[in-house]
């Protein structure tokens, strides 16, 4: 049996940790609901956002394929979203406060489906995908036949658990500009990420 890895993956850059896990110094935007507001001297926009979520995505999707993933399970977490009734309903009025350009019609289908059955396919993954990175839907996507699980906590931060070593999965992560455990290479991040992007 291989041995299972637990990582997180997100857009921040390592040297702007503070040192022993602190905190991210960098002016930078989190999440969609900073649609609009300024970081950095800039307005962030629309644009801005997507340009970020689809590079997390088409890394997810570049890792599920290479682990040869066809299919996630969904389930829930606790709390308030520990009944499917009540997580649609919160769906619904959050995908109101969601700026236009980021609705979907899709995921009002996938959430009622999704009410009946958790197994989500390789099609429906990244719609899946866009209403957690857009904070309108609070799942896990895990396939335990191959010991692979995705929690997104927002802001950007991918928590992964998967077969795979760490330099391999930073090869990955780097096509799409993102750092693999940043927290651990505030003084100097093992490959250079340039050397390896594609977007």
């Amino acid at each position: 049996m291989s041995a299972i890895y637990y990582y997180v993956v997100t857009k921040y850059k390592p040297w702007l940790y503070l040192p022993d896990f602190g905190a991210y110094q960098g002016d930078e935007y989190t999440g969609a609901y900073d649609i609009g507001d300024e970081f950095n001297g800039k307005i962030i926009t629309v644009a801005d956002y997507l340009y970020d979520e689809n590079r997390c995505i088409a890394f997810l999707l570049a890792l599920l394929d290479n682990l040869n993933i066809s299919w996630l399970s969904v389930s829930l977490l606790h709390g308030d979203y520990a009944k499917p009734t009540d997580n649609y309903r919160l769906f619904e009025k959050w995908l109101m406060m969601t700026p236009v350009e980021l609705r979907n019609p899709i995921f009002n289908k996938l959430m009622i489906r999704l009410r009946k059955k958790s197994i989500v396919t390789f099609s429906d993954i990244p719609y899946v995908l866009q209403m957690i990175f857009r904070e309108l839907w609070w799942y896990r996507l895990e396939n335990s036949s191959k010991n692979f699980r995705i929690d997104i906590t927002g802001e950007f931060y991918i928590h992964l658990k998967l077969p795979m070593p760490e330099i391999e999965l930073m090869k990955i992560a780097a096509k799409y500009g993102l750092y693999v455990n940043p927290r651990n290479y505030i003084d100097g991040y093992p490959i250079n990420i340039e050397d390896y992007r594609t977007v």
